[in-house]
């Protein structure tokens, strides 16, 4: 998936207040229909942190702020979510939850797709790699290496030179201290465990009873 289809994905950075109360929405974290405003402007990079804390609990939950490293993205962001991540200034993807290689993200039309974690990655990235690839080109071409030679060389010194940068454009949300049991066993996903649970409990129960 190429940048601009992933871009349609996202939401804008002027509706950060209608992303995160969807977001909640869907993942049961939400109070009511809390409903957010959006912000008249949003700092870039983590300057959007304190407008992203006080609008989660507005809403009742909490944003807590995701750090990785670039080599660390693969493994850290399916596991991170429901979550805002920011990849790039302008746009915010919705991230739902996490499976295998892929993220399911809640688009602006409410509706569910998956996008490929590395993708994501290479979105993330790009802006850092760009600002040293044209040098590290010109470097593997004057050293007269074939076009295979070349790319995972260039590949190669991007991991060395970027992998240890950090990112931190990631804000997970998550229910608030002092919450009410049932609204974290709605975070975990057990609430209608235990419902099924408890019905299947009941039918043995009155299965026995009848077999008396």
């Amino acid at each position: 998936m190429d940048l601009d289809h992933l871009e349609a994905c996202c939401w804008p950075a002027s509706q950060i207040g209608d992303a995160m109360s969807a977001l909640a929405q869907k993942a049961g974290l939400a109070i009511g229909n809390s409903q957010l405003a959006n912000p008249r402007s949003l700092p870039s990079g983590t300057g959007a942190t304190p407008w992203i804390d006080w609008a989660a609990k507005q809403i009742g939950c909490e944003a807590e702020l995701m750090a990785a490293t670039f080599r660390e993205l693969e493994t850290e962001l399916p596991a991170a979510y429901p979550a805002l991540l920011r990849i790039s200034d302008s746009f915010f993807l919705a991230i739902v939850d996490g499976k295998g290689s892929a993220l399911r993200v809640l688009m602006p039309n409410l509706r569910l797709r998956s996008v490929a974690i590395c993708d994501v990655c290479r979105a993330i990235r790009e802006p850092a790699e760009r600002a040293i690839r044209t040098d590290l080109e010109r470097l593997v071409t004057e050293a007269e290496m074939t076009a295979s030679g070349q790319a995972k060389t260039i590949n190669f010194l991007l991991e060395e030179q970027l992998g240890d940068k950090r990112f931190d454009q990631c804000w997970t949300l998550r229910v608030a201290p002092g919450a009410t049991p049932a609204r974290w066993f709605e975070q975990v996903g057990a609430l209608k465990n235990v419902a099924r649970l408890i019905g299947a409990h009941t039918v043995q129960y009155v299965l026995w009873l009848v077999s008396w």
